[in-house]
C-alpha cells in the first residue's frame, strides 16, 4: 500500500484537477491524505467535497481512499507541512504530492515498480528512494519542456558531495519506502532541512539507494507561485536574474544547505559508518567558519561543486 502525502495551502485553483488525477491512476493501492495548513481561501472545502464525492463512490475499497484533514496550527511551509504528515504515514510506500501539479495515469504503477525491482535487488530493509524526470507545462498544463531535467540543466546522476549543495531530486516525483521514510520523519523540527526532499535525498544517500526514472511522470505547472518551480537554465534570462540576485541570495542557500548538513549530522552521525562521510558531512556544515581559501580548497578537494559552469563559477566566487 502507498500514502501519497499532499501537504495543501491555498491551492483552490487546482487542487481539484490534482485529485482528478491521482484518482485516475493504474494503480489503485494507494490513500490519498491532503492535510491543508490553514489556507484562507476554499482550498479545504473544495478538497472534502472531492474526497466525499470519491469514498462514497468506492464504499467497499480497501485500497483507495481520500482523506482530509486541516492543522489546528500553521505548519508554516510546505517542507514542515510534509514532514508533519510523514510523523503520520504508516503504508510500505510514501509519496509526495504536491497540489498544483497533475499526474499522468501510470505514474505510481511504473515509480513502483521501479521500487519493487530496487528491493529485490538491495532488499526491503535497505532505505530506498525513486524519482522520475517531470514535463515542464504552463498554467494550464501546454509543454513548455519535455523534461525537467534538462530544461533545469540538473544531472541526473546523484552523488553525495554534489547532493550537500544542491539537490536534483524533486519531491513530488519521489517515492520512499518504509526502511526511509522511518529515517528522515526522526527529523523533529523542520527548520533545519531546506526542503523535505533534499533531506529525503540526503538521507537515501547516505544510508541506501537512489534510482532514477528518466521519465516524465508528470505535469510540473509553471503558474507564478510555485514554491519552487522551473526555468530554462541555459537561457540569458536565468543567467541574468542569478547574476541580478548576487552574492547575498546566493550565501543565503548556501548557508541554508550547510545548516541542512549540520542537522543530518546532529541527527545520524553515529548510525554513519564511513569516518569520510561522516567527516565531509560535519566539515560542510560548519564551512562558513572557515576562511575563502579553506572553502575554495574544501569544495575542489571532495568535488562538492554545483552541476552547471554558472552555478560553479558563482559558487567558487560568492560561495
Amino acid at each position: 500500500m502507498i500514502d501519497i502525502l499532499l501537504a495543501a495551502y491555498n491551492g483552490e485553483k487546482y487542487i481539484e484537477e490534482q485529485i482528478a488525477s491521482i484518482e485516475a491512476q493504474t494503480c489503485a493501492e494507494w490513500n490519498l491524505w491532503i492535510c491543508d495548513d490553514c489556507s484562507t481561501d476554499e482550498t479545504a472545502a473544495l478538497a472534502a467535497a472531492a474526497a466525499s464525492r470519491f469514498n462514497k463512490s468506492h464504499p467497499d475499497s480497501d485500497r483507495r481512499k481520500i482523506t482530509v484533514s486541516v492543522n489546528k496550527k500553521a505548519c508554516g511551509g510546505a517542507a514542515q507541512n510534509f514532514m508533519h504528515m510523514l510523523s503520520l504515514a504508516s503504508s510500505d510506500y510514501v509519496m509526495f504530492c504536491d497540489q498544483d501539479d497533475y499526474w499522468k495515469p501510470d505514474k505510481v504503477e511504473k515509480t513502483l515498480k521501479r521500487m519493487k525491482a530496487m528491493e529485490k535487488k538491495y532488499g526491503a530493509h535497505t532505505p530506498l528512494l525513486v524519482y522520475t524526470d517531470l514535463t515542464v507545462a504552463d498554467e494550464i498544463l501546454n509543454t513548455i519542456a519535455p523534461s525537467f531535467i534538462q530544461y533545469m540543466n540538473v544531472p541526473p546522476k546523484v552523488t553525495l558531495p554534489r547532493l550537500l549543495l544542491q539537490n536534483s531530486v524533486t519531491g513530488c516525483t519521489v517515492m520512499m519506502n518504509r526502511a526511509l521514510y522511518t529515517l528522515v520523519r526522526q527529523v523533529k523540527m523542520a527548520k533545519g532541512i531546506a526542503m523535505h526532499d533534499h533531506f529525503a535525498a540526503l538521507t537515501a544517500s547516505v544510508f541506501g539507494k537512489i534510482g532514477f526514472l528518466p521519465e516524465a511522470t508528470i505535469l510540473y505547472r509553471q503558474h507564478g507561485d510555485n514554491t519552487v518551480g522551473a526555468a530554462d537554465a541555459r537561457s540569458l534570462s536565468y543567467l541574468w536574474k542569478r547574476y541580478r540576485q548576487g552574492k547575498k541570495q546566493f550565501r543565503k542557500e548556501m548557508q541554508g544547505y550547510m545548516a541542512q548538513a549540520d542537522c543530518f549530522y546532529q541527527l545520524f552521525h553515529s548510525r554513519i559508518k564511513d569516518p569520510k562521510i561522516q567527516k565531509l558531512i560535519f566539515d560542510y556544515g560548519h564551512l562558513y567558519e572557515k576562511n575563502k581559501f579553506y572553502r575554495i580548497n574544501f569544495y575542489i578537494k571532495n568535488h562538492v561543486i554545483k552541476y552547471g559552469w554558472l552555478r560553479a563559477v558563482m559558487q567558487m566566487i560568492w560561495g
